[in-house]
Formats: structure tokens, sequence, C-alpha cells
């Protein structure tokens, strides 16, 4: 199987976040992340697995140490174009299989476990890497997404059951880019989380739901 995590997919992301057509983003995701860093204290480590093309960093405070982890290291010279941070550290990695040798006061995954199979044991490794008293923070898509997904964002698709798609997605700038989504259910996620102690959730606009849970 291809990997569909390259420059291309890099590069067409970038390219819709420049677009200025990014319907949900801008609007749902971003001022969620910002409230979860900024919360945070001037020394804090975060950890932000599927960085992507550095979305978070903006809101850093001078002190906060920053590592930004993606499938697709394609992304990082834009970062490091964009952003001039010596707290930023970033490397190439992906769940489940993530080895940091440190522990984080915020764990952050945004638009990321839907591209994932492993639910469970990605939960697992972003726990791993969370701090005693630090804080998890999943953002992904709801319920409501997937039918739109399906129906109206993939134009092609190459591999399809219930779960899963994989083929061409057009985004709302027009930018084609390969995609695979994994449909996991709402109650996938609280019964995975549910197992580390209790989150709270929280929708986001129309089409993402946060799920936010403390360490113990």
């Amino acid at each position: 199987m291809s990997n569909i995590y390259d420059d291309q997919y890099a590069q067409g992301w970038i390219d819709h976040s420049e677009s200025g057509q990014d319907k949900f983003r801008p609007k749902f995701l971003l001022p969620e992340l910002k409230q979860q860093i900024q919360s945070q204290k001037a020394d804090a480590r975060i950890l932000d697995v599927g960085c992507g093309w550095g979305a978070a960093i903006s809101n850093l405070k001078p002190q906060q140490q920053y590592i930004g982890v993606d499938i697709t290291p394609e992304f990082f010279k834009y970062i490091t174009e964009n952003y001039s941070n010596p707290n930023v550290r970033l490397m190439e990695g992906s769940l489940p299989d993530l080895h940091l040798d440190q522990k984080h006061d915020l764990t952050l995954c945004a638009l990321v476990l839907h591209c994932v199979e492993d639910l469970k044991g990605s939960i697992e490794t972003l726990l791993e890497h969370t701090k005693v008293g630090g804080k998890l923070v999943i953002i992904d898509l709801n319920d409501g997404s997937e039918s739109p997904l399906r129906e109206k964002t993939f134009i092609t698709s190459d591999e399809e059951d219930e779960h899963h798609i994989r083929g061409c997605a057009e985004l709302h700038s027009g930018t084609i880019i390969c995609a695979e989504v994994y449909f996991h259910k709402e109650k996938d996620y609280e019964r995975e989380l549910a197992k580390h102690g209790e989150f709270t959730k929280k929708e986001l606009g129309p089409v993402f739901v946060a799920y936010e849970l403390t360490k113990k």
C-alpha cells in the first residue's frame, strides 16, 4: 500500500490553510488549541502529536517547551520558515508507536486519530507520554461528519468499507489530497477514555468534538 503522507500531502494542507477557505479549523479548532495552551503554566512541556504545519505554535508562552510530532516531516520546513522559537522541537513519528524520553504537562492530539486504525493503542500511547496530573486533549471528528465525508469530500475511493475509506478528497479550497479516514464513533473514544478516568466532552462547532482527561 502506498504512503499517502508525503510532500504532496503536506503541501496540499498548507495550500488549503493559506487559501483562507477552511470553513472549520480557524473558527472552531484554533481557538480551542489556543485556550488549552494558554491555560498551562509558563514553563509547561507541551506535546503536539500530529502537529501538521504548526497551527498551535503561535499560541506558546515564551518559556513553554514544545515538541511537535508528525508522520509527514515535509511539514517541518514550513514550520521552521514561519516560526522562530528556540523552544520548539520537531520529530517524525506516528501513533501508536511513539517513543519519547519525557512526559508532558499537556498532550494535544488534534484531528489525527481518525487517520489511525488502532484507537485503543493510540490513546494509551498518548497517556503514556502525559505526566501524572497532566492533561490529554483529543480533538477529532464527530459522528455527524461521516456522511458528508463519504458523499461529498471523497471524490474517489480506492478502498472503502463500513469503518474506513481511502481515496482522493477535495477540500473546501478546491485542493485535492490523498487521504485515509477511519470512522471511529464518539462512543469508541468515550469507552477507551473511560478506562483511564473521568473525562469531559465538548462539541466544537458542527464537525469537531473535544475530549479532555487529566491523568491520574
